[in-house]
């Protein structure tokens, strides 16, 4: 009995696959539509459904919802159907017992696993969740709403996620381009949305040569320094286009401010990490005393800098005269 329950349930998973396959597939030939248009509150951009349109059923308490979703930060949950999420959503597919009745009296209760402390990405989640009842959706870049929107559409596993985050991601780069601004806006909000920085999704990775340049650190250096670079996390040092050297613009002077910016919260290891992933070999004695100053290197690797740099320095005052020795 067992060995014919076990095929039982293979088969049930199997054909489950082939529905998701197969619901994939409607999807894509239904993706076609995408517009973007300008607002009065700048660049936004409308995504069409491609589900059924339920939108009258959307948090209706008298559609009779069999799904309570609990959102932190919402006054009450959100009233939905499992049908309708089951459909259109992986992660909800996941979520519910595969056995569990739709006409039992007491709805499913489940808690939004995911991050949603802000404003931002609360709306964006009952953007996604109206998205997937068939209602368009209507992205802007204010406040990083857009990386929001990735997230959870990532979050919530939708079945046309690659599709939709695609062309998001798209509209982002293209409005970055456009306005400095709005790139700083979005690669300061990838940070709280890990999402866009996956195989999935490489938005952080497309933004970065956009708005981190030596162009814009030296004629934006409060935007893109101040602003952006300092908040965000220490691994966007390493993919930075820095200015000269010895001026604030340089990779030595950017990594030491943001030591400084972060010193309560690095570990000594992490602050040392930073400083010692630029070129020390190229630095001035006066750059070496301030690296001295900040407290990230032990003393004996110090001294040993010192020595390095002066016997650099050396060599390099002496090159010019070898033809006079010969």
């Amino acid at each position: 009995k067992s060995s014919a329950a076990s095929d039982v349930y293979k088969r049930q998973a199997l054909l489950c696959v082939v529905v998701i396959a197969a619901k994939a597939q409607e999807v894509k030939k239904l993706m076609s539509s995408f517009e973007v248009t300008e607002r009065a509150t700048g660049a936004h951009v409308v995504v069409k459904s491609p589900y059924r349109n339920n939108s009258e059923l959307f948090d209706n308490a008298d559609s009779a919802p069999d799904m309570q979703f609990m959102v932190p930060g919402m006054k009450k949950p959100l009233a939905l159907h499992q049908k309708i999420m089951e459909a259109t959503s992986n992660f909800v597919y996941q979520l519910l017992e595969p056995k569990q009745t739709h006409k039992n009296k007491d709805s499913a209760t489940r808690k939004w696993e995911f991050d949603a402390n802000t404003e931002v990405d609360r709306r964006a989640l009952e953007k996604v969740l109206r998205f997937c009842y068939g209602v368009e959706m209507d992205v802007g870049t204010k406040d990083g709403e857009c990386s929001a929107v990735i997230a959870v559409l990532c979050q919530l596993d939708v079945i046309c996620v690659d599709e939709v985050v695609a062309k998001l991601s798209n509209f982002a780069v293209e409005e970055a381009r456009k306005d400095l601004v709005v790139g700083v806006e979005l690669l300061k909000a990838i940070g709280h949305h890990q999402e866009c920085c996956t195989q999935r999704c490489t938005l952080d990775k497309r933004l970065t040569p956009i708005v981190l340049t030596a162009k814009n650190i030296k004629e934006h250096f409060d935007l893109v320094v101040n602003n952006c670079l300092m908040m965000i996390p220490a691994k966007y040092l390493d993919v930075t286009e820095y200015g000269e050297a010895h001026t604030k613009y340089s990779e030595f002077h950017v990594r030491v401010q943001y030591v400084k910016t972060h010193k309560e919260e690095m570990e000594t290891e992490e602050k040392q990490d930073v400083m010692m992933r630029c070129d020390w070999t190229k630095l001035e004695s006066a750059e070496l005393k301030e690296l001295d100053e900040l407290g990230v290197v032990d003393p004996r690797n110090m001294l040993s800098m010192y020595h390095t740099v002066l016997e650099l320095s050396l060599i390099h005052i002496s090159e010019p005269t070898r033809h006079l020795r010969i």
